[in-house]
């Protein structure tokens, strides 16, 4: 009988061995395409884990079938501070074969390698996509940027992440990234400038082919030079072909501003499309001298906690710019800063081609909202509205405008825009009512858009216990349509 037992554990052992074996063979990764593995993760790399490549190649023959794909070794981190980092990249650059390469440089502390390293990649120099340099020190920057004169026919970005040492500009050491003079001359198709730094650059510096420029100004660590408003309008005016300009600071940094003093200079941007700001409030008084015929998207966002109140300047630049700019916005985004009501009413009286309008943190009043109410009301193209933490802003007053644009009228200019959307967080004075009123006659929203959305890293807009509260209240209504059709994201 224990014979017949244990012989019964034997046949079972044998047959759960066999079973782990068939249940890898039948494993998603094993039936999956390689092309479909090396999607993936190509996907990780792109999300900024750089080492995937050499990471799931150890884990079994068909994910490493996934990275033999040239591809996948596209994007080339060189860290400097790894263990023998050139024979890392060369080992990186034979398996990315004739791939497309997206480079960046990592060289903060050691920089002993630097010129083998710059060495090897311009031997592929041919096939930059994207160069990226991340430094703390200018002189490194400076070489890294110099060396870079070889015909490069693809290259269409280039990086730069590096801070000034005070100590530099007391002893007379320039503060220009002067590499950038004879670097990229042979690139035609760059048009993408992203630069971090505690100091603006002169606009001689710059190319002048660049459409898209980012400037990130503000170190935690070095002492941040003043941000002139004169160097900030000489830079854009020395960029006739700009289309998209985004300038941030870092959350509560210190930055002093000194404004241009001569409020009659101005720098003419004709081909700007779109313009983020994310700054301390007073630097938005640059508004006022910059004029751009073609915008159609502005993004005004502060870098400090909100001020609670309107902020006059903003309100005046803003209105200085539409009256001189007239541009044709279609967007329309004021982010923890705040206007005058008269300026709001200013500004929407003309923007008649604003389609989305977004508010976070601002004390606008139900006066102004009415303002667009019927078929006669201001922004007849607007259809989107987002609304987040308006304190004085009411429920009925939102109904109200849906209910007005949403009729169908004609008049004389055409039929109004009906509003497709509204999104509502946190607004002291919308009802869970005006929730469900809204609801039933478009989209209303109370979740964030995408990962896109600049609240979705600050955490600010979750709104998770009110949609929960909202859900176990009229969930079981909304499933039976006991409210209608409804158009409620929760």
């Amino acid at each position: 009988m224990f014979r017949a037992i244990y012989a019964l554990r034997d046949t079972r052992a044998e047959h759960e061995t066999r079973i782990r074996n068939l249940k890898g063979l039948i494993s998603l990764a094993r039936r999956m395409p390689p092309e479909l593995l090396a999607k993936i993760f190509q996907h990780c790399v792109e999300g900024g884990w750089y080492r995937a490549p050499t990471v799931v190649s150890q884990v079994c023959s068909r994910w490493r079938l996934g990275t033999s794909f040239p591809r996948v070794w596209s994007n080339v981190y060189v860290n400097c501070e790894d263990k023998n980092p050139l024979g890392r990249t060369r080992h990186w650059l034979s398996m990315a074969s004739q791939a497309p390469l997206h480079i960046t440089v990592d060289a903060r502390i050691n920089t002993s390698d630097l010129p083998d390293i710059m060495d090897l990649l311009l031997t592929r120099v041919s096939q930059w996509r994207s160069f990226t340099i991340i430094t703390d020190r200018y002189r490194d920057a400076n070489y890294l940027l110099s060396r870079c004169t070889l015909p490069a026919p693809d290259l269409s970005e280039v990086g730069v992440v590096t801070e000034v040492d005070f100590r530099e500009l007391v002893e007379g050491g320039n503060t220009d990234l002067v590499g950038f003079q004879d670097a990229f001359q042979q690139a035609p198709r760059l048009t993408t400038l992203k630069l971090a730094c505690n100091t603006i650059q002169s606009r001689s510096i710059i190319p002048p082919n660049i459409l898209n420029l980012s400037i990130t100004m503000g170190s935690s660590r070095q002492s941040n030079l003043p941000l002139s408003g004169a160097s900030l309008i000489q830079l854009l005016e020395s960029l006739p072909l700009l289309r998209q300009f985004t300038m941030s600071v870092p959350f509560l940094c210190d930055l002093q501003y000194m404004p241009e003093a001569d409020f009659r200079r101005t720098a003419h941007i004709p081909h700007l499309e779109s313009l983020e700001i994310c700054v301390p409030p007073n630097v938005n008084g640059i508004l006022a001298h910059l004029r751009a015929p073609q915008l159609r998207k502005l993004h005004l966002r502060s870098s400090e906690d909100p001020l609670g109140r309107p902020h006059d300047l903003t309100g005046a630049s803003l209105r200085e710019f539409i009256e001189q700019s007239s541009p044709p916005l279609e967007i329309l985004e004021l982010h923890d800063i705040d206007a005058p009501d008269d300026d709001y009413a200013h500004c929407l009286a003309v923007l008649d081609q604003l389609q989305e309008l977004r508010l976070h943190e601002t004390e606008i009043s139900d006066d102004v909202v009415q303002m667009l109410n019927g078929p006669t009301g201001y922004c007849p193209r607007l259809s989107r509205i987002d609304l987040r933490w308006c304190a004085q802003l009411t429920g009925r007053t939102l109904v109200d405008l849906v209910k007005s644009r949403n009729c169908g009228e004609v008049t004389q200019n055409g039929a109004v825009a009906p509003i497709s959307e509204v999104t509502v967080m946190n607004c002291s004075f919308v009802e869970e009512q005006d929730v469900l009123d809204l609801s039933n006659m478009t989209m209303c929203r109370l979740v964030l858009r995408d990962s896109t959305d600049h609240c979705y890293q600050k955490g600010c807009c979750t709104n998770v216990r009110y949609r929960q509260r909202l859900r176990l209240r009229h969930l079981a209504d909304l499933i039976e349509g006991r409210h209608g059709r409804t158009g409620l994201i929760l």
